[in-house]
C-alpha cells in the first residue's frame, strides 16, 4: 500500500530501514548493504531526506551517520505508519512461505 504513497522505491526502502529500528544510526555503507539498492541513488535519497529534515546526519571521522530526526512533528506518525508497513509485510512473506507445498522425501 505504501509504494502507492511514496513512489520512490529507494526512498521507501531507506525510510523501512530507519523505521525498523528508530534510535540506531546508519552510515552509507550499511545503508547500501541492507536494502541492496544502487549507492549513488541511495546517497541521493539520503541527502534529501536531510534537506526534509526527516533525516539527520552527524559526522565522525570520515563516517556521515545518519539517524531519524525525533523532533520532526510528522516523525511519530511516520512511525506508526512504517511499523504497520514492517508488520504486514513480513506478514506477507509468511504468507507465501505457508504455500510453498513441502518436500516428499520416498
Amino acid at each position: 500500500m505504501l509504494e502507492k504513497i511514496i513512489n520512490s522505491k529507494v526512498r521507501l526502502a531507506i525510510l523501512s530501514l530507519f523505521f525498523t529500528d528508530s534510535n540506531k544510526e546508519f552510515y552509507l555503507q550499511e545503508v547500501v548493504s541492507k536494502t541492496k539498492l544502487d549507492q549513488a541513488n541511495i546517497h541521493k535519497e539520503l541527502s534529501s531526506l536531510v534537506k526534509a529534515g526527516i533525516l539527520v546526519v552527524k559526522k565522525t571521522g570520515a563516517k556521515k551517520y545518519y539517524q531519524l530526526n525525533s523532533k520532526n512533528p510528522f516523525f511519530a506518525g511516520l512511525k506508526t505508519l512504517f511499523e504497520k508497513y514492517n508488520q504486514q509485510t513480513v506478514k506477507d512473506v509468511w504468507f507465501m512461505l505457508e504455500e510453498i507445498p513441502p518436500k516428499i522425501n520416498p
